[in-house]
């Protein structure tokens, strides 16, 4: 929970995925705010459209990026499809930017890093996200 102002910003409850037990509970472990935010972000990224039955749009083209270069075309084809997917499905957040790097050879070529900078609507809240799509090396 957020209180910004004095006010209560409620950003969503709910269970931690993948599922996770609380120690100190005994129960299923709870995400809640930011937290809550970045994992529906990496929900949408993760899961394919089509993917889910009752809502074959949800979802982005991400997985099915796999196999493309890794090279300047492809990173203008992800931040588009990020933004897109991102702006339709999760509506706590607005975009500010979104940046797309290669790792270098001796990490591992394969990976491009995203990283989405977004700002809780209504408020002056920034936050940022990293996520790492697997591509094909560019120098295959």
């Amino acid at each position: 929970m957020i209180v910004l102002s004095g006010k209560v910003l409620d950003l969503g409850k709910g269970i931690r995925f993948p599922k996770l037990f609380s120690r100190s509970t005994g129960g299923v472990a709870i995400q809640e705010g930011i937290e809550k935010v970045n994992q529906s972000i990496a929900d949408i990224l993760n899961t394919r459209k089509g993917e889910r039955v009752l809502n074959p749009e949800y979802g982005s083209d991400l997985p099915y990026m796999v196999f493309e270069l890794n090279d300047p075309a492809t990173e203008d084809v992800l931040s588009i499809s990020i933004l897109r997917d991102l702006a339709y499905w999760e509506p706590r957040i607005n975009i500010l930017d979104i940046s797309v790097s290669s790792t270098d050879a001796e990490t591992d070529r394969n990976i491009m890093n995203v990283k989405i900078t977004y700002e809780i609507r209504g408020t002056n809240i920034k936050e940022s996200y990293i996520y790492p799509v697997r591509t094909q090396p560019r120098d295959l």
